[in-house]
């Protein structure tokens, strides 16, 4: 027969894992191999992360950290690339877009979507255009011709 209070219904369950926790390790390592239980686990985590309580808790987890570190992570994650690293091209292209010569107030690394290889640091204009040619590289003669129509 099923226990109807929650408490205690918890705390059978927690006795019972902590009697044969190796064991509902396996089992969960198992689940989480398989596309189904990836999928359970994105959802349970897109959920919590939604909701009001996993917002404070993430919150809570951005103040402490300052923006430098916030910024090195950032490299880290979509980049791959460490602070020393992207300093030393800075210092490399004397703080000037590599595709403009122009000076740089916020550098912008610019990568390969393809395989995510860095190439260099553009400026923010440079950056958005070398990013539509990436995607369509005939809008280039598009753009060049409607420039010389309005001329």
């Amino acid at each position: 027969m099923p226990i109807k209070n929650r408490d205690a219904r918890n705390a059978v369950k927690r006795a019972y894992y902590e009697r044969n926790r190796e064991v509902c390790k396996a089992k969960m390592r198992a689940y989480m191999k398989t596309e189904r239980g990836r999928e359970v686990y994105r959802a349970a985590r897109t959920r919590f992360n939604q909701s009001e309580k996993g917002k404070a808790a993430a919150k809570q987890r951005r103040s402490g950290y300052s923006p430098a570190q916030r910024f090195r992570w950032r490299l880290w994650r979509k980049y791959r690339m460490t602070f020393e690293i992207w300093e030393t091209l800075l210092v490399a292209q004397a703080g000037r877009c590599e595709l403009c010569d122009g000076p740089m107030s916020d550098p912008c690394v610019d990568h390969r979507h393809a395989d995510g290889v860095v190439r260099a640091l553009l400026c923010g204009p440079c950056n958005l255009l070398v990013g539509a040619v990436e995607r369509d590289p005939i809008l280039v003669n598009a753009a060049v011709s409607y420039l010389r129509k309005y001329q």
